[in-house]
């Protein structure tokens, strides 16, 4: 990711943000063929000028996620803020897959200069590449974050799998989490309304995380934990101990089911020369089960 800027924007520009409930209405009635290995994302981008935090919903958030009131926007929070256009993206009539079953598997996080919490975001959401894999199609969406000049404040990168049904199989075996040089941070209970509390304080209101009728039909036997609280809820222990850090890389690995429990694992190395590097692990109680990993990069 690059704080590069001066491109000319091609895409659709939005005065307000995009009703969500007309979004999720699009993703329940949509209709796509079915995903093959000749399927391409098309370029779209979507665009909305100075996109600001509301006060009640940015104290919602900190307060689901555990963030202090250091008149900061938290590192994760522009992309909050961008959920709208997100929404809207994949729910475009070009992009090529229906939104339902669609797999988040990482996030690139980048953040360029402070935010201040009352700032106002020209935020821009595209699509940025897709190739096949064992499973199917992995897709980026690039989400940036800039002042009214232009200049980029922050950026993210998120990609995200839609499986394939003539590459379905079964799942590899997967390696038992490493905790070497690692300590256990924190504990906690994660309760049955965590998705509803993170649903109204960030306005994702998919219904895998906020019931298990709305789990079920893709396979949950409960509603599941969004992937932005966990790694928010992480960060926010984090930042209790060591200075926030403005570059941090995410990996999902397995869902939290809702109710469940966490524990976060943590590893400080200190680079020389440069900032101490950080690595997180969140498994549930028994370190048998890895929700994400998580790391400041090099």
């Amino acid at each position: 990711m690059s704080p590069a800027h001066g491109q000319p924007f091609t895409g659709t520009e939005f005065a307000h943000p995009p009703s969500l409930l007309r979004s999720y209405l699009r993703a329940a009635l949509a209709r796509r063929p079915a995903p093959d290995g000749m399927t391409i994302v098309p370029p779209i981008a979507l665009r909305l000028r100075g996109a600001r935090a509301g006060a009640d919903r940015l104290r919602r958030y900190r307060a689901v996620c555990g963030f202090a009131e250091d008149g900061q926007l938290p590192l994760p929070y522009p992309q909050v803020l961008a959920a709208p256009l997100h929404l809207a993206l994949v729910t475009h009539p070009a992009f090529p897959f229906r939104p339902a079953g669609i797999v988040h598997l990482r996030n690139c996080f980048a953040r360029h200069a402070p935010l201040p919490e009352d700032i106002a975001l020209d935020l821009q959401v595209r699509t940025d590449g897709y190739r096949i894999v064992g499973s199917g199609i992995e897709f980026d969406l690039v989400t940036e974050a800039r002042d009214a000049h232009g200049a980029m404040l922050w950026e993210s990168v998120t990609t995200s799998l839609v499986r394939l049904a003539q590459r379905a199989r079964a799942p590899a075996p997967r390696a038992a989490p490493d905790y070497r040089g690692y300590r256990l941070l924190e504990q906690w209970p994660v309760p049955a309304d965590t998705g509803r509390r993170y649903a109204r304080a960030s306005g994702d209101w998919n219904p895998i995380h906020l019931h298990a009728l709305g789990a079920k039909p893709l396979g949950f036997p409960r509603a599941i934990a969004h992937g932005m609280w966990s790694f928010a809820r992480c960060l926010a222990a984090v930042e209790r101990i060591a200075a926030p850090q403005p570059r941090w890389h995410v990996a999902f690995k397995r869902p939290l089911l809702l109710p469940g429990d966490a524990q976060l694992h943590l590893r400080q190395a200190q680079a020389h020369p440069g900032p101490e590097r950080l690595q997180l692990l969140l498994s549930d109680r028994s370190g048998a089960t890895l929700y994400l990993a998580a790391e400041t990069p090099d």
